[in-house]
């Protein structure tokens, strides 16, 4: 990262670059299961992330703003799934900055077609 100028005064503190990888169906079945929820068959739910503040009284209104949003565009969210950070391995500055982090599981709707039917919507 350094190559590119990725890396500010704090040396742990990165710009956060990430990567698009498949649906991990399988993965998000396991932390579903957690939870006591069957997710739909791959392709009928999507996965979003979510970065919220990290004051409470924000974060609430993100979250209600979302699912506000979401229901009025007939979806259903099936659940919210808290991300594991491990704080100590981050900088300072990351540190004092931090979103809260979250994924959405969203169903789709049964007037809507798998692919970009679906997409589209989200």
């Amino acid at each position: 990262m350094t190559h590119r100028g990725a890396v500010g005064a704090d040396p742990l503190t990165g710009d956060g670059a990430g990567i698009l990888i498949q649906m991990p169906d399988e993965f998000f079945r396991l932390e579903a299961k957690k939870l006591n929820i069957n997710l739909p068959e791959l392709g009928k739910y999507a996965a979003g992330m979510i970065f919220l503040p990290q004051s409470e009284k924000e974060k609430k209104f993100c979250i209600k703003t979302i699912e506000t949003e979401i229901k009025n565009a007939g979806q259903k969210i099936l659940f919210w799934r808290d991300i594991p950070v491990n704080v100590n391995v981050i900088g300072k500055t990351a540190q004092n900055t931090k979103p809260i982090i979250k994924q959405i599981f969203i169903e789709m709707p049964n007037n809507v077609k798998v692919g970009l039917d679906f997409e589209r919507r989200l």
